[in-house]
């Protein structure tokens, strides 16, 4: 059954005080708008970042590296 159906049905016969107290039942009560879900399609796959580090490939170690860090840090 439609709105329209429900007001020309029940509704109209309300009084106009009636209506007000309707009116204020039906504002206080939350809307509920579900969206449809939306499926979770992964924005990369993990094969997408192969070889994406070899350019950064350091000579020196990863120790060498952290201890310059930390110089520029004093």
């Amino acid at each position: 059954m439609g709105v329209q159906a429900i007001y020309n049905t029940y509704l109209s016969q309300l009084s106009f005080e009636e209506r007000l107290e309707l009116i204020r039942l039906l504002a206080g009560e939350p809307m509920v708008i579900a969206a449809p879900p939306t499926p979770q399609v992964p924005l990369y796959d993990v094969m997408d970042f192969a070889g994406v580090g070899q350019n950064y490939v350091m000579e020196e170690g990863a120790q060498y590296h952290v201890d310059q860090l930390r110089e520029e840090w004093e």
